[in-house]
């Protein structure tokens, strides 16, 4: 779908990139590694998304480095977009439903609350009956594709709803913060 969307699946690649790594810079051949996409492709690609003014680029001696225009005007909705559909979001989702038994999971801390930066971990809950074995390994993959840390909560339903109903301050705090729901809906996650 967002290979359609942004054109082909390099672009796609690209900005799901980029748009995961927004207060980074990049130069083609690091791109190429950490992408595996050929380089004469990427330059290509890169020279269109700096084009239409998605991404910027500065030199710095001999090596120019690429990063997100984050002065574009339609900035947030691209990163929206983007992060619901193939950058952190999407990617932990598509994990994720890999697993039986999860009933909720959703992303708290910084990237809910839009705060995120370079070396922030991505903070995950999950809620029910999942193999937490299983679970580590598909979240591995999903770090490994974003290169970001991905730190796991895990609850039963019964002992979330304990805690809540005990008014642990942890759980609590994490009730009330912003959140992005991956897995089932936020507002029956108290209900008994």
């Amino acid at each position: 779908m967002m290979e359609r969307l942004f054109r082909s699946k390099l672009r796609a690649k690209i900005l799901g990139w980029f748009f995961t790594h927004v207060d980074e810079r990049f130069f083609v051949r690091q791109l190429q590694s950490l992408l595996t996409e050929d380089s004469t492709n990427l330059s290509r690609e890169l020279a269109r998304l700096e084009s239409l003014k998605i991404l910027i680029s500065e030199t710095e001696g001999r090596q120019k480095y690429f990063k997100v225009n984050k002065d574009c005007p339609f900035y947030e909705e691209m990163k929206g977009l983007v992060f619901k559909t193939i950058g952190v979001v999407g990617t932990i989702k598509k994990s994720l439903e890999k697993v039986p038994g999860i009933k909720y999971a959703f992303i708290y801390g910084s990237f809910a609350k839009n705060q995120e930066h370079m070396e922030s971990d991505i903070d995950l809950m999950v809620i029910g009956k999942g193999n937490l074995d299983e679970m580590e390994e598909m979240i591995s993959q999903a770090e490994n594709q974003l290169r970001r840390t991905i730190s796991i909560t895990s609850y039963s339903l019964k002992e979330f709803r304990e805690k809540a109903g005990l008014k642990d301050p942890f759980i609590l705090n994490v009730l009330k913060e912003p959140k992005v729901m991956l897995i089932g809906n936020k507002d029956e996650i108290r209900r008994p």
